[in-house]
């Protein structure tokens, strides 16, 4: 998810949230009502495995190509994978334009991999952040309800939609998170010069303790202890 959003230019932190809010970071569908591949209503059966309701289905290059080509004929569509891209367009004559799940496979994305999932998910998440009519932090919660409803214009006003007030509390929570710094490279050359220091410093202990043994036992012999 961090690689996906520094290549397409989102808040690492924001992708985070999003994330742990569709999928709590996890390539499943989503459990969207009636939806193909979703269990919230019943079990669903793929390929004579059947998934009981309720349960979680793993996003697989396999299974996603079944989704794939029910959602284009006609079927609904659900959440898929890390961000559940669920979008897929009106039907028109019995098939989908496809909408996020065609956008994504022309331009090379895969969404059956996390990786391909979550970097369309930032693809579209920079789109929105882009074009949103408001800034700082109120662009990532602007952003979070339009991928969410499709809509800034929703029954409840964007700024009190559950959703948004859910993802920047968990963006506050991300941004408490220590970034890892990153390591430095150490060449060849420097590796053996701190190997040899590191052995300087052992030998001058060395030395110190012998010296320190040495002088006790004179002390010892001295005063016949």
């Amino acid at each position: 998810i961090k690689s996906a959003a520094e290549k397409q230019g989102v808040d690492v932190n924001f992708a985070l949230a999003i994330a742990e809010q569709e999928s709590n970071g996890r390539q499943i569908y989503g459990h969207d009502w009636g939806g193909t591949f979703s269990t919230a209503s019943a079990p669903v059966v793929i390929e004579f495995e059947t998934f009981p309701k309720g349960s979680n289905i793993p996003v697989t290059a396999k299974n996603y190509q079944i989704f794939y080509d029910a959602v284009i004929n006609g079927a609904k569509s659900n959440g898929v994978g890390i961000f559940q891209l669920t979008y897929a367009g009106a039907v028109v004559n019995g098939k989908r334009n496809g909408g996020y799940l065609s956008q994504a496979k022309s331009q090379g994305f895969d969404l059956a991999t996390a990786e391909g999932n979550a970097e369309f998910g930032c693809k579209v998440l920079k789109g929105l952040l882009d074009r949103a009519p408001v800034s700082g932090d109120e662009a990532f919660q602007w952003a979070a309800v339009v991928y969410n409803q499709g809509n800034p214009a929703t029954p409840t006003p964007w700024r009190e939609h559950k959703y948004g007030i859910s993802v920047m509390t968990k963006l506050a929570e991300w941004r408490k998170v220590p970034v890892e710094e990153p390591v430095a490279e150490v060449t060849n050359d420097e590796l053996v010069q701190k190997i040899a220091e590191v052995e300087k410093r052992l030998a001058a202990v060395e030395n110190i303790a012998a010296f320190s043994i040495e002088s006790v036992a004179k002390l010892a012999e001295r005063y016949e202890l």
